[in-house]
């Protein structure tokens, strides 16, 4: 998850309560670990999910202050940073470099995800998953594909989506 923000955080929350290894890249490292500390405050307070859920999730999470650190096997990135058109071609397309493989998932509300992927020089993977807001609460999740995202990814977000109890909705 690049940006553990407001949205970051518990969409990262999310992925780690799946079962899946989560790494946030941060400028500011103390401060999202204190909003992940936040969000998993709000899982227990909500009881969204048990303590004995949390401390795994917990732990299948670190954090890293450059794209440049994630591992190269990365099977998904969620970019969650300012709705600012230049700073998300920016983060995408570092990580599109190095994360060849991945999946490039924008959390994008207003942004074209077809000036998104191009501007990453990777349209072919590039797709929006626009969480609603509070995404521990809200279910919903837009999935946007343009023409040129390769045919086997949707179904494999999709899935991804509905493991982490997410209901994806196809923005056509």
């Amino acid at each position: 998850v690049i940006g553990p923000g407001l949205m970051g955080a518990p969409i990262g929350a999310e992925y780690a309560l799946g079962g899946h290894a989560v790494t946030f890249v941060a400028r500011d490292p103390n401060r999202a670990r204190q909003r992940l500390a936040d969000t998993f405050a709000l899982v227990a307070e909500h009881q969204l999910a048990s303590q004995t859920d949390i401390e795994p999730a917990r732990s299948r999470i670190r954090f890293v202050d450059d794209v440049a650190d994630l591992d190269p096997e990365t099977d998904l990135v969620v970019e969650s940073i300012v709705e600012r058109l230049d700073e998300k071609v920016d983060v995408l397309r570092r990580a599109a470099a190095r994360l060849p493989a991945s999946i490039l998932a924008s959390n994008t509300s207003s942004l074209s995800i077809t000036e998104l992927g191009e501007g990453a020089g990777a349209p072919e993977r590039t797709i929006g998953t626009h969480y609603w807001n509070p995404p521990l609460l809200m279910p919903l999740v837009e999935v946007i594909a343009t023409d040129r995202v390769r045919p086997e990814i949707m179904p494999r977000i999709i899935e991804t989506l509905r493991s982490l109890g997410k209901r994806p909705v196809l923005a056509g």
